[in-house]
């Protein structure tokens, strides 16, 4: 049985205070930014048909005509109709970056946030194993799953009925409101920390894995430079003796 625990503390989001103007702020630009309006109307520049003028000009007794693709005539274009547009709503940098925490910070404090080993779902291959294990802990309505893009519940977990796979890059404000639970793998979880840090310390993503990789590279080259002075030591130390 896989065992599915409450996360009570996440670095990066601890003793970060809730902003629910932001939340509502993102939650809304999201919700509209998602609308695609692609409806399109046939103006009377569209419709097929003759431009020649449809009876004459005068002697009928009837009312002046023209073209027949006027809007007001049978098979005409539509005056006014819909078009494709798509105009989005811009948000602030720090709104929505203090959204983004105050989502993971919100979950925390009502205690909707779980973790998984990776070890333990790493086995699951199958989508029934998947729904077990959330049926089991209580989470099969409404959950939000965060793990690596590589994990098999990526795959496994996508075709569960009100069950969202999300990797740690594409988590945002919107799926985690409108989550009833968060699950974490140990991964994901290493993840969100780095980039709730990251955005704590007013660092950047790009910056701190820069840095990241530097320190990285200046242990490996201090390693290297203590191993090469210690066989150094050794062979001087060899032909002195000699």
């Amino acid at each position: 049985m896989v065992q599915v625990n409450p996360v009570e503390n996440l670095k990066g989001v601890d003793g970060f205070s809730i902003n629910y103007y932001h939340l509502t702020d993102a939650f809304l630009i999201q919700k509209v930014n998602s609308f695609r309006f692609t409806g399109k109307a046939q103006t009377r520049a569209d419709v097929a048909a003759t431009t020649a003028k449809w009876f004459r000009q005068k002697g009928t007794g009837r009312a002046r005509q023209g073209a027949r693709s006027n809007p007001h005539m049978t098979g005409g274009g539509k005056a006014h109709g819909p078009q494709p547009r798509f105009s989005p709503r811009k948000l602030n940098k720090r709104i929505k970056r203090s959204a983004w925490l105050s989502a993971l910070a919100w979950h925390l404090e009502r205690g909707t946030f779980f973790g998984v080993d990776d070890a333990e779902t790493d086995a699951m291959l199958k989508t029934r194993e998947v729904a077990a294990m959330l049926d089991g802990a209580g989470l099969y309505d409404r959950t939000l799953i965060c793990c690596l893009a590589d994990s098999p519940l990526h795959r496994c977990g996508r075709n569960i009925r009100n069950v969202a796979v999300l990797t740690p890059e594409r988590l945002n404000v919107r799926d985690l409101m409108l989550a009833d639970c968060l699950l974490c793998t140990n991964g994901a979880r290493r993840e969100l920390e780095l980039r709730a840090t990251a955005i704590r310390s007013e660092v950047g993503l790009r910056r701190r894995a820069l840095n990241l990789a530097a320190a990285d590279l200046l242990s490996e080259s201090d390693n290297t430079t203590e191993g090469l002075a210690g066989a150094g030591g050794d062979g001087s130390k060899e032909a002195t003796d000699e």
